[in-house]
């Protein structure tokens, strides 16, 4: 379940911007693709760099769920799909969005390559695209 943080300070702040008025389906539909793309929905997986689960939770996106949310959970945690999709919907939407003043598609390329490294210079535009046209596919 969304909090109130997703739908008023968050999904309201790009809704017009989408191809919806409904900005919670948008990001339902946006997480299920980024979900797809990021593990193929296999919960068990664990990247080359240690990321882990269907939201391919890095421990740099953990810690900064458990000093926000006053938590301590660990990647072990992270097998678990619910605390995997509600620590990867909390980065996405409440840290990486509004950092990025609601630009989806530059939060993905920061979720792909890690927050900061954007500023780097490097970018993968084919990630991008891939969940952007997955979740036009999703009805």
């Amino acid at each position: 379940m969304m909090s109130a943080t997703y739908n008023n300070q968050v999904l309201l702040n790009f809704s017009e911007e989408t191809e919806s008025n409904q900005p919670l389906e948008y990001a339902l539909r946006l997480t299920t693709s980024l979900i797809s793309v990021e593990s193929s929905w296999i919960s068990s997986n664990v990247s080359h760099r240690g990321a882990v689960g269907l939201m391919q939770i890095t421990q740099p996106a953990l810690d900064d769920y458990n000093q926000k949310n006053k938590t301590q959970l660990t990647l072990s945690n992270m097998f678990d799909v619910k605390l995997n999709v509600k620590v990867g919907m909390w980065y996405f939407w409440e840290r990486l969005v509004p950092h990025y003043n609601g630009d989806v598609k530059l939060a993905l390329h920061s979720y792909n390559m890690g927050m900061g490294n954007l500023k780097k210079g490097k970018s993968n535009a084919i990630y991008v695209q891939r969940i952007m046209e997955r979740k036009q596919n999703i009805k």
